[in-house]
């Protein structure tokens, strides 16, 4: 087995154990697995408040082959629209988020 093939189903198994239970639907069609967060984010300082929220979704990049900003998943009830494309060159990609 080539180590290709091991990256690929190591990448599976965490994306198995990790997953949403419920998945992402990727522009309006696919069912795709993968793990949000949605991390929260206070960067008050001197007086100014300022909150913000960093969704984001890792999944498989075999998934979503064709991924582009714009595109589109509807996770929990929320649509989301794609910022960031962040692949980290073992098969799985960080999708940056922002509630669309």
């Amino acid at each position: 087995m080539s180590f290709e093939e091991l990256q690929s189903e190591a990448n599976a198994v965490i994306v198995d154990t990790f997953k949403l239970s419920t998945g992402a639907i990727y522009n309006g069609g696919s069912s795709i697995d993968g793990i949000f967060s949605k991390d929260y984010l206070d960067a008050g300082e001197g007086g100014v408040s300022f909150e913000s929220s960093t969704p984001a979704f890792v999944c498989q990049a075999a998934d979503v082959p064709a991924i582009a900003r714009a595109d589109t998943f509807l996770i929990n009830g929320t649509t989301y629209s794609v910022t960031g494309i962040e692949p980290d060159g073992t098969g799985l990609v960080l999708l940056k988020l922002r509630s669309a």
